[in-house]
């Protein structure tokens, strides 16, 4: 975590909570904290997931609906993943006896 308590109090969680609020829609929408991030795409669900504002912090089905989340391969899942992972093939594996 960047910060560690979510409160005004955390000089790191004050200076993201006051970029999350700035007039500066640039800075609002990827603070400094989250502004380089990669892959670029998941900062705009990053930024929505650390929302300071309990009211606007999106929910887990926001989150799993965003379309990064969506890209995300789970390869014990797909029929033909474009990468396996090395436990993964050893459960298949074990599986196959």
């Amino acid at each position: 975590m960047p910060w560690r308590v979510a409160q005004m109090s955390d000089l790191m969680y004050a200076n993201y909570a006051s970029a999350c609020n700035s007039m500066n829609t640039a800075t609002a929408a990827t603070p400094p904290t989250i502004a380089n991030l990669s892959p670029k795409q998941c900062r705009p669900l990053i930024r929505a997931m650390l929302e300071p504002n309990p009211k606007l912090r999106w929910t887990t089905e926001q989150i799993m609906a965003h379309m990064w989340m969506e890209s995300i391969e789970v390869c014990h899942v797909m029929d033909k993943p474009k990468h396996v992972h090395v436990n993964v093939r050893s459960i298949i594996g074990s599986h196959a006896s």
